[in-house]
């Protein structure tokens, strides 16, 4: 009977230690994940990190006023944290704050600037082509003459630095009309 309970708690113990082992990895490779994604200049990677963030305490602790307070705490700490941790983190917020103020301006020729104006002229060639499209590889020239309507220095800057929409939903779309990117969503 002591022979059974005491190899039932020595594996009890190894299991234990092979837990805290197992957390002590994960916790070691979500930080250095984490900070190689903030050393690079990914800015979509992260963004989905505080977005992943959001969804892994809402999951694990539910929402709550708590979760919501303890997010916030743990995206703000962290966001200032990288800010002054990262060089490139920091030249992509500032970089980001620059884009911004210069869209408002009606500046489009930017990084974040050509992808809001890409949006502004997908939605000008799908007011006029909704249900078909402008057909597969058709789409550089209606991109290009629409882009005109917002200034000959956006368009420019479009024709030469984004010759496609930057998104694959929306380029479908533009391509093969509400018929064709329903087919897609349908298959995806």
């Amino acid at each position: 009977m002591k022979n059974g309970k005491l190899k039932f708690i020595q594996r009890k113990a190894k299991n234990l230690e092979k837990e805290k082992l197992k957390k002590l990895f994960y916790s070691i490779f979500f930080l250095t994940a984490t900070l190689n994604l903030f050393y690079n200049a990914g800015r979509t990677g992260q963004v989905i990190f505080f977005i992943l963030l959001a969804f892994f305490l809402i999951y694990h602790f539910k929402l709550s006023f708590k979760t919501i307070v303890g997010f916030l705490f743990i995206s703000i700490f962290s966001f200032f944290l990288l800010f002054n941790i990262s060089k490139i983190f920091q030249k992509r917020v500032y970089q980001a704050q620059n884009d911004i103020e210069r869209v408002l301006k009606g500046d489009f020729a930017s990084s974040w600037g050509g992808r809001t104006m890409a949006w502004f002229v997908a939605k000008d060639i799908f007011l006029k082509y909704p249900i078909l499209g402008v057909g597969v590889g058709d789409i550089k020239k209606d991109i290009w003459k629409d882009s005109e309507k917002y200034g000959k220095k956006n368009s420019n800057f479009f024709k030469h630095s984004l010759p496609h929409l930057h998104n694959q939903f929306l380029q479908i779309l533009i391509e093969t009309g509400i018929i064709g990117f329903s087919f897609f969503i349908f298959f995806w």
